[in-house]
């Protein structure tokens, strides 16, 4: 396996036997706050001969412990969407929007006292895709779903 380089040069081999070997050296380089890494793997057979796979990108972030999530089921919905968040937002005011992917609102609903799990009804809403945007107490979360 190999690593790019910022400068798109391809590094030495990172692991020649054993995959294994690349786990443990994505943790470290995270360590160091490097958050994209390149790779490729290169197969050498017994002649010699060399051959690349394709190129990929793992990108790991830090900002991921503080990503939230909401759920959202049945999706693709047709009558009723249940929007499920994140437990710390419970008993809360938590307001959910609906927005078309014009970013034209939809439906808006607040609760004062959210509960883990609240049902929105959007038969009203034409065929197409929409964005669920959920927020409570400045922190948001949006999941993109298809109304049928």
């Amino acid at each position: 396996m190999e690593q790019a380089t910022a400068m798109r040069e391809w590094c030495l081999p990172m692991a020649t036997l054993h995959l294994k070997l690349i786990i443990p050296w994505l943790i470290i380089s995270a360590v160091f706050n490097q958050e994209l890494f390149t790779y490729r793997l290169r197969s050498v057979d017994v002649d010699g001969k060399n051959q690349y796979s394709d190129v990929r990108i793992i990108r790991i972030s830090k900002q991921s412990e503080n990503n939230i999530t909401i759920l959202t089921y049945p999706n693709p919905v047709s009558n009723e969407i249940r929007i499920t968040i994140p437990a710390n937002w419970q008993n809360k005011k938590v307001v959910y929007e609906v927005f078309s992917l014009t970013g034209q609102m939809a439906k808006k609903i607040q609760s004062t006292n959210s509960s883990q799990t609240e049902t929105l009804n959007v038969s009203n809403l034409n065929s197409g895709m929409y964005i669920v945007k959920v927020t409570c107490e400045g922190q948001t979360a949006q999941q993109k779903i298809v109304k049928q």
